[in-house]
């Protein structure tokens, strides 16, 4: 890459210091490594031999392989308070409520008894229906890790739920499921990448599910029937119509504070965030909003969950769940107390009298005289020990979420600062407040309340207020992510809440008042810190590794008299099986026994890498020492020990490890979503243009960390400059023959997935099967999968010469430009100053691809150019433009080059640094605007000389302080183009 002056090397010094301890069961063990120093080879080996022989060759206890994580028993220790999200009554004495964790309760007494019937599953349920006493259906679903990919579940009953069986399906979460009668039903959830659809119909009850053609392109919250016709309300607040449900829907309203529907015979209702309430009495034609002066209390102080109807009455309730509102048959809104404070997620009337609310925390409410008083069933007034508070869900202090929740039995609420109602792009991009309660429940939380992250004070501090009355918490703790301004606004209303003791500033380091590492093992729990919060993380934002000790200190102690605490809730008189605190579970000595080899899976990572990057035979090293590791290792826990590895051999910068890393996982746990993006990833690399151009060999230079601190290239001059040279960067020319391969799997939603099917055509190229190339015609004509919609299109164009318009063109100039930024040589053609995203121009000759960024970005700050253009300069945390290019077209296998506002560049593929190309670029603000100009020698970035019809895909973005374009194990589909050589 470029620079303007010779680079200063920086040398790197090794801290002995830092060397990982044994975790102790119940201790705090030492710090993993931030980053990999740099190392004599012949210490290294000396002092990595003796660690590999400890780790590999030690005999290792016997309940390594017997002592299976207390999975079952820590769902059933939390299985009491878990949020039930639906309850239906078939009469006055049968009915069935379902949630969180896969709880199912059944009471044959109208309510006096709740009894637990086993679903056999463990995930989120979000509805039930029964259609008699004896048959009914429960659905719902999960996330699945590393992938993202939307799972759902249907279970039906035919003995009253006794027993319940698990009907085999192809379907996303479902979060609502009517049957219109005993065969025929109607499900609604997430976007289906099977299906191309979010709505669905079965006519053989629940055994075959069928797309209803819809234009819906979001996940699905409510539906409800109006006589013959079908509403569905999406997670962005867009109301959709149909005259029946297998027609078309047209969208009749919009408001994205919505979140739920009703309907009766006359009239139909939909609610949302902040009061927000419509209604109709057409049939869903036309909607107006409720005249608030009709209400007798401040609705807009409440977030509605959920409605129900009957009667000419309806109900509404929602966050916080302290009151129920009732609709009269005179229109007129009242409110009543419902004795709890946590959230209301579902309400059911029997008839105009008998009503039953579902309830966060485990809690059942009951009406008899048409919600004019409620009385608690099951659970009671429940609130929350500790509230966690983030602006971004993977900033929760996740670490002492698993401590105090899983471990120590204290019930929680988690807040983030959520984009409601926000239409995302891509259909298949989950909303952060479902992954982020998915994460929650299976550390032990409660509830999960995604505010917004409002420019209003007097909004902000409202939001605030609504989460404390909710959650009623003892402790409060927040993130380091919070801005000053809403960490102080936090700390202002919580101290003039009653409930509150303490308050907690949570943030990475080694000393504060309470400390937890990753390392830390929870015996009661049967866990370990860092292997949950890990799995948590790679749930809500995969490729993610940063989990690291965190401590918390305390912004507000009521007990001034505490000086020294050990947990967040440390001598606070919160007694187990009170209302903050369920029974902790119970340990056993095989279950610590078990775990003690757990905490130093990152220690065994770290080693095996640290051995295999600095030896002869590598490869082979890696894979014998694998091999042998992965034996030790139960099958359970393999998948979280192979994303691990993966993840580490990136992060540590090693092309090659990564490789072997994952080709042995995708052998090694290949029915895992760990396994399954491996084997695809793995295919595209053994074909990859790009991947061609890093070392086969392992890298001796620094890890991908460090890649700044490498010693200085040969200076060129450039032929594209006039005046100054600048440093350059040669390329490994070396080139290897593709390896292709096409994996089979029977899991039809991996298959039919587009990344998968947009891969594989872009890896097989003419080779591709029907198969293949059928998914991908499908995905090319659904009208709701965005931006996924328009790479196949770009893709089938591709193979069949025929590109759309809105490409992007790359004349051939016989010409070079003069790389000076002013973008004044025809071939660029008229730039509009007009458009407000920056859209890359391309050029080309036979040695070099030229491009050309317009308005980089945006606004008129003036630049400074660097004083010193350094080689792989530290982006990190900085703004910069990012532009990939994808000679293969497969999305997963990508160049990157960089580039600030100052003009400081960096190169590299898939993240890796070993990638060294020549390029040239200019900077430069001119007329106001930023412009930059680069040269790619062309043999850098394709072994053939581009011809006339090639197709390429590439992306320019915007990248903030501290973001990527993609993770190790993601791709977002949003902002792609086709680029068509001419």
């Amino acid at each position: 890459m470029t620079a303007n002056a010779p680079i200063q090397q920086t040398a790197v010094t090794s801290d002995p210091s830092l060397a990982p301890q044994h975790a102790q069961p119940g201790a705090v063990a030492a710090a993993w490594h931030a980053q990999r120093p740099s190392r004599s080879p012949r210490s290294v080996v000396l002092v990595l031999g003796l660690l590999l022989l400890a780790v590999f060759a030690q005999p290792q206890p016997p309940q390594l392989q017997a002592a299976d994580p207390p999975a079952t028993e820590k769902r059933e220790s939390l299985r009491d308070d878990a949020s039930l999200r639906s309850i239906c009554f078939i009469d006055a004495n049968q009915g069935w409520a379902v949630g969180d964790r896969g709880v199912i309760w059944y009471t044959p007494d109208g309510g006096e008894h709740w009894l637990a019937q086993d679903s056999g599953v463990g995930c989120r349920l979000d509805c039930v229906q029964f259609i008699d006493p004896q048959q009914g259906w429960a659905a719902g679903g999960w996330y699945e890790s590393d992938t993202q990919i939307s799972r759902g579940v249907l279970l039906q009953t035919q003995d009253g739920g006794k027993t319940w069986e698990r009907l085999e399906n192809e379907l996303p979460r479902i979060r609502q499921l009517q049957f219109t009668s005993r065969r025929t039903a109607i499900a609604a959830g997430d976007w289906s990448p099977v299906h191309l659809g979010s709505v669905f119909i079965t006519y053989d009850a629940g055994r075959s599910w069928q797309p209803v053609p819809r234009s819906e392109s979001q996940a699905i919250r409510s539906i409800a029937m109006a006589g013959g016709a079908m509403l569905t309300l999406d997670r962005s607040g867009m109301l959709f119509r149909s005259d029946r449900p297998e027609a078309p829907a047209d969208p009749v309203f919009s408001d994205r504070r919505m979140h739920c529907i009703t309907a009766t015979p006359t009239e139909q209702w939909t609610a949302g965030r902040s009061g927000a309430v419509a209604f109709s009495r057409d049939a869903g034609l036309s909607w107006r909003p409720l005249n608030r002066q009709a209400t007798t209390v401040d609705i807009s102080r409440y977030d509605f969950q959920c409605l129900a109807s009957g009667g000419g009455q309806v109900w509404m309730a929602g966050v916080p769940g302290d009151k129920i509102f009732r609709k009269t048959a005179q229109n007129e809104i009242v409110a009543v107390g419902s004795g709890i404070t946590a959230p209301i997620h579902d309400l059911h009337f029997l008839d105009d009298q008998k009503g039953w609310a579902a309830c966060g925390m485990g809690t059942i409410l009951h009406t008899a005289d048409g919600g004019l008083t409620w009385q608690t069933q099951r659970g009671g007034p429940r609130r929350a020990a500790a509230l966690f508070v983030s602006r971004e869900a993977r900033e929760l202090a996740w670490s002492m979420i698993v401590s105090n929740s899983l471990e120590q039995g204290y019930r929680s609420m988690g807040v983030i600062h959520d984009r409601a109602g926000e239409r995302l792009n891509d259909p298949l991009q989950h909303s952060a407040d479902e992954l982020t309660m998915q994460g929650f429940s299976d550390v032990g939380g409660c509830e999960v309340l995604a505010i917004q992250d409002d420019a209003d004070p007097r909004a902000y501090q409202a939001a605030i207020d609504q989460a404390l009355q909710t959650a009623q918490p003892a402790v409060v703790v927040l993130s380091d992510d919070l801005t000053a301004e809403q960490r102080t606004a936090w700390l202002r209303v919580a101290t003039a809440t009653p409930t509150v003791e303490r308050v907690f500033h949570v943030q990475r380091g080694e000393r504060g008042d309470v400390v937890v590492h990753p390392s830390a093992i929870l015996p009661a729990a049967g866990a370990v810190v860092g292997e949950e919060w890990g799995d948590v993380l790679s749930v809500l934002s995969p490729g993610e590794t940063d989990v690291d000790v965190m401590v918390a200190n305390r912004l507000l102690d009521r007990e001034a008299s505490v000086q020294s605490i050990e947990s967040l809730l440390h001598r606070l008189p919160i007694g187990a099986g009170g209302l903050a605190r369920r029974l902790p579970p119970h340990g056993s000595r095989s279950q610590l026994a078990g775990l003690q080899p757990r905490t130093r899976h990152a220690e065994w990572i770290k080693h095996l890498i640290d051995a295999c990057s600095i030896a002869d035979d590598a490869k082979s090293l890696f894979s014998s020492r694998l091999k042998q590791l992965t034996k030790q290792i139960r099958p359970s826990d393999r998948p979280r020990f192979m994303r691990g590895l993966v993840l580490q051999c990136h992060r540590y910068g090693e092309p090659a490890l990564y490789r072997e890393a994952l080709r042995e996982t995708a052998a090694l746990v290949p029915e895992s979503p760990i396994g399954h993006w491996a084997d695809l990833m793995l295919a595209s690399i053994d074909a990859s243009e790009e991947w061609t151009r890093l070392p086969r060999g392992l890298s001796q230079t620094a890890s991908f960390a460090n890649r700044g601190q490498r010693s200085s290239p040969v200076a060129y001059g450039s032929p594209f400059e006039q005046s100054s040279p600048v440093i350059l960067a040669s390329s490994n020319d070396e080139q290897s023959g593709r390896k292709i391969r096409e994996t089979e799997t029977p899991d039809l939603t991996w298959r039919q997935h587009p990344i998968s099917l947009l891969s594989q055509v872009g890896v097989l190229g003419e080779s591709a099967g029907p198969a293949l190339l059928s998914g991908l015609e499908r995905l090319s004509t659904a009208p709701n999968a965005g931006p996924w919609q328009s790479l196949a299109r770009d893709q089938l164009a591709a193979r069949r010469g025929a590109l759309k318009p809105e490409a992007i063109r790359a004349p051939y100039s016989p010409h070079p430009p003069v790389l000076d930024g002013r973008l004044d040589e025809a071939f660029w053609g008229p730039i509009d100053n007009k458009v407000p995203a920056p859209q890359p121009r391309v050029a080309y000759d036979a040695d070099y691809i030229y491009i050309a960024i317009p308005g980089g970005f945006p606004g008129n700050e003036p630049s400074e150019p660097a004083a010193l253009r350094q080689r792989d300069a530290d982006l990190d945390d900085v703004q910069r433009l990012s532009l990939q290019i994808d000679v293969d077209r497969d999305l997963l296998t990508t160049y990157q080059l960089e580039i600030d506002r100052s003009g400081r560049c960096r190169d590299t593929c898939n993240g890796f640094a070993q990638w060294q190309p020549m390029w040239f670029v200019k900077t430069t603000d001119h007329d106001g605007r930023w412009n930059a100009e680069l040269a790619i020698r062309r043999k850098d970035l394709s072994s053939l000389p581009v011809a006339p019809g090639d197709v390429w895909f590439v992306r320019l973005k915007t990248l903030q302080p501290n973001e990527v374009a993609d993770s190790p194990i993601s791709c977002s589909p949003t902002g792609w183009q086709a680029l068509a050589f001419e």
